[in-house]
């Protein structure tokens, strides 16, 4: 069932987070599958780790490319792109480098997106403004007020269990969601999805040649926004399946690399507020908003970020 998806991870050091992620996938995927891995200019052992991993059985085609240099994750995610179409892949998933996996989540994403034609772009249920914990606040503000020092600790004081009962808090949450939006929740503009890990429609993409716009060249993020913007305004359905979550450990590679996130961040919402700036203003006027009085959450929460890192 999963030959028609391709799986694209990119690394960028942060190698413990690396294993984490790819033991969690094999360990959680049973179908058949394509797996890319872009080493993104890694300098520690990722390069000597990811020539000896031993990779399952069950993966149909396999491919590893080693950049000297950073290019970006947009640019990353293009060279995993491009050998997914050559593999003639119906999809491809996006991953970064700090994901933990619940059982059977590519066959719900691939299920979802095989119901639907109109749906060009998925997530789960992941440590975002919109997603809800089962303490009643936002997932991301959860993952906020813990307190943790590795990959365990932040897990048990996020989900409450360890990382062997994972799946038990994953059903939950689950559950939760989908109490409160359905099986499915559709998102709309200004609202988008992200590529820390997400599902992507390999012929909605036809038209660009691309998954990341070539022009953000190697800035940090954005560029999952742009995209789901782009798709929402050719009429497609990006959506988050409230079936299952996956844990993002968030900015891993950034930290590792000591990264000025804030900086990078500012210049990609430069670029992308330029590249918006009409249906930005006009989505603004049209619902009387006051950029003094965005609020942090809701479908308003990225522009507000957009401004804000604007400074």
């Amino acid at each position: 069932m999963c030959k028609m998806v391709s799986i694209v991870v990119v690394c960028w050091n942060a190698l413990e987070y690396t294993k984490v992620t790819l033991e969690s996938l094999f360990n959680t995927v049973k179908g058949s599958y394509n797996l890319i891995i872009i080493n993104n200019g890694s300098n520690d052992d990722t390069r000597f780790f990811l020539n000896s991993i031993i990779l399952p059985n069950n993966i149909n085609k396999s491919e590893i490319i080693h950049n000297n240099t950073n290019l970006g994750i947009g640019p990353a995610y293009n060279q995993g792109y491009n050998i997914s179409k050559t593999l003639n892949s119906k999809y491809t998933v996006f991953c970064n480098n700090d994901l933990l996996f619940s059982k059977g989540w590519l066959e719900k994403l691939v299920e979802l997106m095989e119901h639907d034609s109109n749906i060009a772009m998925a997530n789960s249920i992941r440590p975002s403004a919109n997603d809800i914990h089962p303490q009643g606040i936002s997932t991301i503000d959860k993952l906020k007020e813990i307190a943790y020092f590795d990959i365990n600790s932040e897990i048990e004081a996020f989900t409450g269990f360890n990382i062997d009962e994972f799946d038990i808090f994953c059903d939950n949450i689950c559950r939760i969601n989908k109490n409160i939006s359905g099986d499915v929740r559709e998102v709309k503009f200004p609202d988008s999805l992200s590529s820390c890990l997400c599902i992507v429609r390999n012929s909605s993409l036809r038209k660009y040649g691309y998954f990341a716009d070539i022009s953000f060249g190697n800035k940090y993020g954005g560029e999952d926004i742009d995209m789901c913007w782009s798709l929402m305004k050719d009429g497609y359905k990006c959506v988050v399946d409230n079936s299952c979550y996956i844990h993002h450990f968030r900015g891993k590679s950034m930290a590792s690399n000591s990264s000025n996130v804030k900086k990078s961040l500012a210049e990609s919402n430069l670029f992308l507020y330029n590249k918006w700036k009409n249906d930005i203003d006009d989505y603004i006027y049209r619902n009387n908003i006051s950029i003094l009085n965005l609020e942090s959450h809701g479908e308003q929460w990225l522009i507000y970020n957009i401004f804000n890192n604007l400074k």
